[in-house]
């Protein structure tokens, strides 16, 4: 087994490596980029829910106080694919395709009634590369280039325990770090020298989340699934620095002339409590059903790092529906009735109202809708599954001057069980 898993991460940090980068979304240029959930594959699959359901087999990046119900020694990966459309209000179109590390854990059973959990799984990503052409006639007058890569990625750890029957309780500490850069070249028709005004700087911060979870026992096994979980109000200081200056830009080769500025900025990225409730019904290893919501107050940025024209941050909420059919878990004859069916949908506002620049219209805020499908795939006799997920979605809309972007999700996702410290027999 743990060669298996050698192998494994050796071929994920491969693919990272390869990866052009991490998003390929026009409005991870905002704040500190575009947040990324912390669910695994399989939550993804039922639009996200994850906050009451957790399985002695699979890990829950979502609830800390799920990891009291893992029996098994699980490491978990994943890699996400993402395929975008980006349509403006003037019929221009642009295509992307992006392929990312998404999560890489280890959950370890402590006794009988608790679970610890970590892993390293990304924050935030910054990834687009835009051109912008404006016509004075049929004359191109002026060219903008827009481009930024980077993000956050978060180490954490957490702990689970049921401490009496039914009832666990949850605790996750993170720390946040990563580095973004953000770029723009303005060339004008007629003027030798281009401009280039750019950012980069480097982000850290710890962040503090406490679950819990609770079981109620019905009648014909069913069982009924609360949860909830809290994470405290960080914060993330940035530093770095900030530079103008012009050059020549020649087929994308860059030839600097003169700075007109170099200088050091600093700010600070505030993420208020937020809280995440979930419920749901279900039959252990059968099937189950339940609702997600969360919410959280509007982030607060200050300092000199970071964009404070043409955004204005906005409550973040999110409700996801999902569920999963598991047909037969112990099937010999049939290998699909052994296989895990998902299903789910999602609305999430991500908690921001932006306008077009130079454009003297109302902030329009954004949203986000998708829906979402998956299959688990058992890998031999074992209780360990392949997983895939997909997804189909909105973000934005292309009315008011704005973009709207169309995107397709390929998951993949690795949960591989095993049991340590067992007990040799002595004949």
């Amino acid at each position: 087994m743990i060669k298996r898993i050698l192998v494994l991460i050796t071929i994920l940090f491969s693919l990272k490596g390869v990866a052009q980068k991490n998003s390929s979304s026009p409005y991870s240029y905002f704040g500190i980029g575009q947040g990324q959930s912390s669910a695994t594959v399989e939550q993804l699959s039922m639009g996200g829910v994850g906050v009451s359901y957790g399985d002695a087999y699979h890990v829950n990046l979502i609830n800390p106080a799920l990891a009291s119900k893992l029996r098994l020694t699980t490491y978990t990966v994943g890699l996400n694919t993402r395929a975008l459309n980006v349509e403006s209000e003037s019929g221009g179109k642009q295509k992307a395709r992006s392929t990312s590390f998404s999560y890489l854990a280890m959950g370890i059973p402590v006794g009988e009634k608790g679970g610890f959990v970590f892993g390293l799984d990304p924050r935030t990503t910054v990834g687009y590369d835009l051109t912008s052409i404006m016509r004075d006639g049929d004359d191109i007058s002026e060219i903008n280039y827009f481009k930024g890569e980077g993000g956050t990625n978060r180490v954490f750890a957490n702990f689970g325990y049921e401490v009496f029957k039914g009832l666990s309780l949850g605790v996750e500490g993170s720390y946040i770090f990563g580095k973004i850069e953000n770029d723009v070249i303005k060339q004008v028709n007629g003027v030798q020298y281009a401009t280039k005004y750019g950012t980069s700087y480097n982000v850290k911060g710890t962040s503090l989340k406490l679950g819990g979870f609770y079981q109620y026992n019905l009648k014909n096994k069913m069982q009924l699934n609360f949860g909830a979980t809290t994470t405290f109000e960080s914060k993330l200081n940035t530093n770095g620095n900030e530079q103008f200056y012009s050059l020549l830009y020649i087929d994308g080769v860059e030839y600097p002339n003169e700075f007109l500025f170099d200088r050091t900025i600093e700010g600070s990225y505030t993420t208020p409590m937020r809280n995440d409730f979930g419920f749901g019904i279900g039959i252990e290893n059968k099937w189950f059903v339940g609702v997600d919501y969360s919410m959280r107050s509007a982030l607060d940025l200050s300092g000199d790092a970071f964009p404070a024209q043409n955004i204005q941050y906005k409550d973040y909420s999110k409700i996801a529906v999902g569920g999963f059919y598991l047909p037969k878990q112990n099937s010999i004859s049939s290998y699909w009735q052994r296989v895990i069916y998902r299903v789910g949908f999602k609305y999430e506002k991500p908690g921001f109202a932006v306008r077009p620049t130079g454009s003297l219209s109302d902030f329009t805020e954004i949203d986000d809708f998708g829906i979402s499908f998956g299959l688990g795939l058992p890998l031999g006799k074992k209780l360990s599954n392949l997983n895939l997920g997909f997804e189909f979605g909105r973000r934005g809309d292309n009315k008011d001057g704005l973009i709207q972007e169309n995107y397709f999700n390929f998951r993949v996702g690795l949960s591989l069980n095993d049991k340590w410290f067992n007990k040799h027999k002595i004949d």
